[in-house]
C-alpha cells in the first residue's frame, strides 16, 4: 500500500501520522522527517510487534 506523505502532520519536532491502520512504520517517514522527529505519534495504527510479541 502507498503512503502519502501529504498524511504526516509535523508540528515543530513532533511527527504526528494517525489513523492509517499501518502495520509498520512506513519508511517515508524516517527519510522524509528522521532528522527533525523528535517525537513520532503513531496513534491508531495497527503496528505489529517484532518478533511476535504482544
Amino acid at each position: 500500500m502507498a503512503h502519502s506523505e501529504a498524511a504526516a502532520v509535523v508540528n515543530g519536532t513532533q511527527v504526528s501520522y494517525i489513523g492509517h491502520d499501518s502495520e509498520v512504520i512506513p519508511d517515508f517517514l524516517a527519510a522524509a522527517y528522521g532528522n527533525i522527529a523528535r517525537r513520532l505519534d503513531l496513534s491508531f495504527n495497527h503496528l505489529l510487534v517484532a518478533g511476535g510479541g504482544r
